[in-house]
């Protein structure tokens, strides 16, 4: 098992007298929940489009894939979504619903989520 640079940071730390023993066993323990929460990214962008009530689109697809969910964004809806903020909270791991977008005078309403 390879450590990770704050693994090592820490024992560094350690060996040096910085930290007691228990510090370092507390940031560690922080370090590798830390990393086990990050390694939950999400897999794929889901949009769902609603009309007049009724779910007219479910996506799904591979974040892999996150610039092709693009074309499946109305137009006059793509000027009030900007796509490289949906990419950047791809790469930062983010999860759930990140943008939810109603427009009353064509009764649509729509979600983008990572999951």
């Amino acid at each position: 098992m390879a450590l990770s640079k704050e693994q090592i940071q820490i024992l560094e730390m350690l060996k040096e007298g910085k930290i007691s023993v228990e510090e370092s066993a507390k940031l560690l323990e922080a370090v590798n929940t830390a990393d086990s929460v990050g390694q939950t990214k999400a897999t794929r962008v889901v949009v769902t489009i609603s009309e007049h009530g009724e779910e007219t689109t479910n996506l799904k697809i591979p974040v892999s894939l996150a610039k092709v969910f693009w074309k499946f964004v109305p137009k006059d809806v793509q000027t009030q979504i900007d796509l490289e903020l949906i990419l950047e909270q791809i790469e930062a791991g983010a999860t759930g619903e990140i943008i939810e977008i109603e427009q009353a005078a064509h009764n649509r309403r729509i979600k983008i989520s990572l999951a």
